[in-house]
Formats: structure tokens, C-alpha cells, sequence
């Protein structure tokens, strides 16, 4: 158990062309002054692939589980996050439970089984540059009484697949902003959310 955090309950970083593979689970984390878990990989050849599962994170100032890829080109990252349980995070509706943020990398992202609830900013928030970009598949996860958006993805060429998740009682379903935008939308349960089911 990692609580009382004046930083992050885990910091993971990679630069310099280095290639790591951690595996982080079966950790209870909370009260965090800024992320439970957070993953930043940087650099050109540097590359992250990792498990994040059965961990449960909560009361963290920020984000719950927050991933940044930027400018490690040449290499694919790609990470698992696997059913973990993520609540009452963030101090502001900006915040997210689970943050995926991509710029000038190529990264995979995989996240599914999770139960993402009653955070104050958005249940899981992916964001890419129009460079590389993020494969994310974000499948089986229960996602409710956030403060904004359930899912939000932001990329100038995301093309996620989105299936089998349960979505209900957030600010709103699923969002998606951008300027060329493909993807796979099936099987999912989206409910009594305050604004739009899609948008």
C-alpha cells in the first residue's frame, strides 16, 4: 500500500533510447498529492511497454493514471491497463482517472476491465498530435458518476475501437474531437448521462 504521497505513488521514466518493460500491479494507492501511477517516456528510441492491472487507486490531487509518450520516434510503446479500480481522483474537472497523451510517438494503448467511477474530471481521457499517433482499444471498462466526459479522444487521426463498455451517470457518454476522425463505436451501454449519449 502507498499512501500519504507527497509526489506520485509511482513515477516510471524512460529517455535516452532506453527500452523498459514494468509491470506494476496489486498495489493499493492513495491520497497522492499529484498522479497514483505515472508513466513518462521520452526521448527518440526510448520505449515503455508495460502492465498496469489490479491495482486500485484512489484520492490522488490529480490523475489517476496518467501516460505521456512524446517525441521517443522510432519505437511503438505499447502498455495494458487492466482491471483496476480508479475513483475520487482529481481536484478539477480537468482532471481524468485514466490519461493517455501522445505527441510525435507511436503508441498502443489498451485499456479494458476497468471500473473508473466518481472521479471529478473525465473517466479516461486519450489525446494524440497529428504525428505517430495512439492505437487505443478501450473495451469492458465501467465508467460512471464522473464529472465530465465518460471517454474523450482528442487526435487530429485517432482511429480507436470502443467497444463493450458500460458508460452512465457522467457529465456525458463518449466524445470525440477531431479533425479527420475514424474509429469503431459498438456494444456499448451509454445511459443516463446529463449531456449527449455521442458527441
Amino acid at each position: 500500500r502507498l499512501r500519504q504521497l507527497s509526489q506520485d505513488g509511482i513515477y516510471m521514466y524512460g529517455c535516452g533510447g532506453v527500452k523498459v518493460t514494468p509491470v506494476i500491479n496489486n498495489n493499493e494507492i492513495h491520497d497522492a498529492s499529484r498522479h497514483g501511477i505515472y508513466y513518462d517516456v521520452y526521448d527518440s528510441g526510448s520505449q515503455m511497454n508495460g502492465t498496469i492491472a489490479q491495482n486500485t487507486i484512489h484520492h490522488t490531487s490529480q490523475y489517476g493514471i496518467y501516460l505521456v509518450f512524446r517525441y521517443a520516434r522510432g519505437t511503438t510503446s505499447t502498455v495494458y491497463v487492466t482491471d483496476n479500480e480508479i475513483y475520487q481522483t482529481g481536484s478539477s474537472s480537468g482532471f481524468a482517472g485514466i490519461y493517455v497523451s501522445e505527441y510525435r510517438n507511436s503508441t498502443a494503448v489498451y485499456v479494458s476491465g476497468n471500473h473508473i467511477h466518481d472521479n471529478a474530471g473525465y473517466g479516461i481521457y486519450v489525446s494524440e498530435s497529428s504525428y505517430d499517433g495512439v492505437y487505443a482499444e478501450i473495451s469492458d471498462n465501467q465508467i460512471n458518476g464522473n464529472g465530465n466526459t465518460g471517454i474523450y479522444l482528442y487526435g487530429a487521426s485517432l482511429n480507436p475501437v470502443v467497444t463493450l463498455n458500460r458508460i452512465y451517470e457522467n457529465y456525458r457518454g463518449i466524445y470525440c474531437y477531431s479533425g479527420n476522425y475514424e474509429g469503431d463505436f459498438y456494444y456499448n451501454d451509454i445511459h443516463d448521462n446529463s449531456g449527449r449519449v455521442i458527441d
